[in-house]
C-alpha cells in the first residue's frame, strides 16, 4: 500500500519536472515528445510480445502432456500475438484519432 502511493507521489510529482527538464516551450515539442513516447511503448510491447511467445514455446517443449503446462503455453502464446498486435497498431493510434477528431498539429511540426 504504502509502495503504490510512494509510486503515485513520484509520478505526479515527477511528470511535470520531466516535461519541465526537457525543454517543452512550443505545441510542436509536445508533438515530438509523444511520438517518441509511441516509439518507446512500441518497441517496449513488442520486445515483451517476442519474449511471451519464445516463454510460451518452451513450455510447448517442456510440458511433456502436461495438461497445465500446454494450457500455461497456450495462454502465454495468446497474450505474445495480442502483444504483437498491440505493438503494431500503437503506430497507426495517433493517425486514426486525428483522422477521427480532425486534427492536423502534426502537419505543422512535419510530423505528419
Amino acid at each position: 500500500m504504502k509502495k503504490r502511493i510512494l509510486g503515485g507521489l513520484v509520478i505526479t510529482w515527477g511528470a511535470p519536472l520531466l516535461v519541465l527538464a526537457s525543454g517543452i516551450s512550443e505545441p510542436c515539442d509536445v508533438v515530438n515528445l509523444l511520438n517518441n513516447l509511441k516509439g518507446y511503448f512500441q518497441d517496449i510491447v513488442f520486445i515483451l510480445a517476442i519474449a511471451a511467445i519464445l516463454y510460451s514455446g518452451f513450455l510447448f517443449l517442456t510440458a511433456g502432456g502436461n495438461e497445465q503446462t500446454v494450457t500455461k503455453a497456450k495462454t502465454a502464446l495468446v497474450w505474445g500475438l495480442i502483444g504483437i498486435a498491440v505493438a503494431l497498431f500503437a503506430g497507426q493510434a495517433i493517425e486514426f484519432m486525428k483522422s477521427v477528431v480532425g486534427g492536423s498539429s502534426g502537419a505543422m511540426c512535419g510530423t505528419a
